[in-house]
């Protein structure tokens, strides 16, 4: 597959889950139920009807019917595997947009053009017909034509995007009070459930209801992956992250024992993760003036998961020769790890920025030694999590998905 047709493919699927989503949210019924990657791109049941619908994203192409016949053809085929019931109880739609030539289909076409430009096939020279191998009657096949709708006028890519963000996520997600919430937050969540829908291998685990999919996406978590990759650059993803995770209605950052735990590759940069740890001391340590009370005295904790006891000493000697105050817990050189020392909060004569912790059961030994704080975990990760264990025992636990830890410097640029 050359680069071009892969952006394309790729465009495809990002237009399909943004039409997926544009669906569910227009649904005028919460209990109405989808399904992402069913028989079709997305199936609809509401009621006693269902919808099977395809999507054709085709900004370049000028429309021809052979486009359209192979989608068509196995929509006849789902159609004559029903019951003559519930073949009274199905509509098939395809969603598409062309560059041009959608005038070459009319929208009321007849039986006969249906069986000459979407049924009819060459087989051994002679021109066979989908129908007649199926042997449907002229009436079956009516029913079938009268039960398919074909909209070749659909929004493109960039109007559909900005349809879904601009009105329908502020419009319809009681959460979302904003078209900049919509775009930092919303719709990536959005994105994301829909991926996860459609990569489930159970066709019950793709199904979903418009007012569970809402619920959904207003949860704080967002899952950063290739896909997303090609729709956000950094920046700003960094921004949805700040936003999602780190946004405080107070103008004062509240007090609060707050862990980051971030996952460190083998060959990480020393200059650069000492930039991020800074940046955390100094965007999470309280602010001292003349008369800071005991009480709002607060500081970070960070663990660094994956790195060696030998590396973890060269950063502290990094952050210790740029005169970052830091305490690791070990009072004296040979001492054991004093959790009531790192537990204690920064004190006028101990002005601490940071607290470095070495492993994750460290985390649950200071917590349970502080008392009306709030304590969270700030999950980092790159390959994997935290333990389980270790993220039950903070109030809140949000994992955040990235590619390297020096991203993290952009989130509190």
């Amino acid at each position: 597959m050359t680069k071009r047709s892969a952006n394309e493919s790729i465009k495809g699927y990002s237009y399909q889950f943004d039409h997926t989503v544009v669906a569910i949210l227009e649904c005028d019924q919460p209990d109405t139920t989808f399904v992402v990657e069913g028989i079709e791109d997305i199936d609809v049941d509401q009621n006693d009807l269902s919808t099977f619908v395809q999507c054709k994203y085709y900004e370049g192409t000028e429309y021809n019917h052979s486009v359209i016949k192979p989608a068509i053809i196995k929509m006849l085929r789902h159609f004559c595997e029903l019951t003559t019931i519930k073949q009274g109880h199905v509509k098939y739609k395809i969603y598409g947009h062309f560059k041009s030539g959608q005038e070459k289909l009319k929208s009321n076409f007849t039986l006969d053009f249906l069986k000459e430009s979407f049924l009819s096939h060459k087989k051994e020279g002679n021109t066979k017909f989908v129908h007649s191998e199926l042997k449907l009657s002229d009436a079956q096949l009516e029913q079938f034509r009268q039960s398919l709708h074909i909209d070749l006028h659909a929004r493109a890519f960039d109007d559909q995007r900005a349809h879904l963000t601009t009105k329908l996520l502020v419009q319809e997600v009681p959460d979302c009070t904003s078209v900049e919430d919509a775009q930092l937050f919303f719709y990536p969540s959005a994105a994301t459930a829909i991926l996860s829908l459609a990569t489930q291998s159970d066709i019950e685990n793709r199904r979903i209801s418009k007012s569970k999919f809402i619920q959904k996406i207003s949860t704080k978590e967002v899952v950063f992956n290739l896909w997303m990759q090609n729709s956000f650059d950094s920046d700003k993803y960094a921004k949805i992250i700040k936003k999602n995770h780190f946004a405080y209605k107070a103008i004062k950052r509240p007090k609060a024992a707050r862990i980051f735990a971030i996952e460190i590759p083998p060959n990480f940069d020393l200059a650069k993760l000492s930039e991020v740890l800074t940046k955390l001391a100094i965007s999470f340590s309280h602010k001292e003036h003349n008369r800071t009370p005991k009480k709002d005295r607060y500081c970070p904790y960070v663990l660094l998961r994956g790195i060696s006891e030998t590396d973890l000493i060269t950063v502290k000697k990094r952050l210790h020769s740029e005169g970052l105050m830091f305490d690791d817990g070990y009072p004296f050189r040979g001492a054991e790890f004093c959790p009531k020392q790192i537990a204690k909060d920064p004190t006028e004569g101990n002005l601490y920025q940071l607290k470095l912790l070495s492993t994750e059961a460290e985390i649950t030994v200071v917590f349970n030694l502080i008392e009306n704080t709030t304590k969270k975990i700030y999950d980092f990760y790159i390959t994997s999590r935290m333990s389980v264990d270790c993220q039950k025992i903070s109030s809140s636990y949000d994992p955040i998905s990235i590619e390297d830890p020096y991203f993290i410097a952009k989130i509190f640029k």
